[in-house]
């Protein structure tokens, strides 16, 4: 089973899609030339359907755009300029094509769904304090559940969120558990 995956350069707009074969081979390699993205993309976020959530911080928009078997970009969606908060820090799928936006600032967020239209919908807000504000990495591991990681104190916290968007089940990883030099935490599989 080929596994595809998409390298974003922000400083030229650029772009490759490529396959990851079971025996770890890198091939189907395409050039997305400099120019073909905007540059200002600051979260790139795989949704189902080989659909990617694009998110500028600096304008608060964004782009849902398809990827098909060819690895040709198409069925965007402009999300305009204010549609989303500017202070989203990490923003993490999870099953059912829903993403958690996450604001270190705030220690809030929110959860919403992109459906099949690529319509933002069922949006839950997290309240503002109701969340750590030193994550600087969060990552859905399987299912419903997210690890949320803190550099600076090398500790973390697995939690999940239900289908009513409702964060539970959490499992506290304290201080020292982890390295504090994490600059990316990533699962290994779809979500």
């Amino acid at each position: 089973m080929l596994e595809r995956i998409l390298f974003y350069g922000a400083s030229k707009g650029r772009g490759v899609v490529a396959s990851i074969d079971d025996s770890n081979n890198i091939g189907d390699v395409t050039v997305i030339p400099n120019g073909s993205f905007a540059k200002d993309w600051t979260e790139v976020t795989a949704l189902s359907g080989d659909r990617i959530l694009f998110y500028g911080k600096s304008k608060g928009r964004g782009v849902v755009a398809s990827i098909d078997d060819g690895n040709n970009i198409g069925d965007v969606t402009v999300i305009p300029e204010g549609s989303f908060a500017k202070d989203w820090t990490e923003i993490a799928p999870l099953s059912g094509d829903r993403i958690l936006f996450y604001s270190a600032t705030r220690g809030g967020g929110v959860v919403a769904a992109i459906d099949d239209n690529n319509n933002i919908g069922d949006v839950t807000l997290v309240p503002n304090g109701s969340m750590a504000n030193d994550w600087t990495q969060i990552t859905a591991v399987s299912g419903d559940r997210i690890l949320f990681y803190g550099k600076s104190k090398g500790r973390g916290v697995v939690a999940s969120i239900d289908d009513g968007n409702n964060i539970g089940d959490v499992t506290v990883i304290p201080e020292g558990s982890f390295a504090k030099d994490w600059t990316e935490v990533s699962a290994l599989h779809p979500v």
